[in-house]
């Protein structure tokens, strides 16, 4: 089996990278649509193991993407990443909302929030517990380094 493969739907270039950069040290093939059309095209090639979509993309609405992919039955775990959270309207039950700024230590519960929500049916999708767990591991080594730089007085 190859790596996970996720989707980032973003049209802040600087969110856009964070998730990216995020997922690719964990060991995730990302690939990134700044639009609705984008992204369907992305996803025609190849379905993604995870899904991170603003809602306001400068071509339409990310929850209208969402429900294009219920109706054709292409349910993945995904994480709603949005400025407009109250604008969001129904949701799938299988997206989990998060607000900006994305807080990437939240990164591991949040992904296993949106893998809940697809149910047993998704427990071994890809391997996507793993990924959480990765995930996880890396944000832990990031606050020990943050750690280690503030002992050290080299930030303020």
């Amino acid at each position: 089996m190859g790596a996970l493969r996720a989707l980032v739907v973003e049209d802040d270039a600087k969110v856009a990278e964070l998730v990216r950069c995020v997922l690719a040290e964990a060991g995730v093939e990302v690939s990134v649509a700044a639009t609705v059309a984008e992204a369907e095209s992305l996803m025609a090639e190849a379905m993604p193991d995870v899904l991170f979509t603003d809602l306001s993309l400068p071509d339409g609405r990310g929850e209208d993407m969402l429900r294009l992919m219920e109706i054709r039955g292409d349910r993945v775990p995904t994480v709603v990443v949005s400025g407009d959270l109250p604008g969001a309207g129904n949701l799938p039950r299988w997206a989990v909302a998060v607000a900006k700024p994305l807080e990437i230590a939240r990164l591991p519960g949040i992904l296993r929030d949106a893998v809940r929500g697809l149910g047993p049916a998704c427990s071994g999708r890809g391997g996507i517990s793993g990924l959480c767990d990765r995930v996880e591991a890396m944000t832990r080594a990031v606050e020990e380094t943050r750690r280690e730089i503030r002992h050290a007085g080299w930030a303020r």
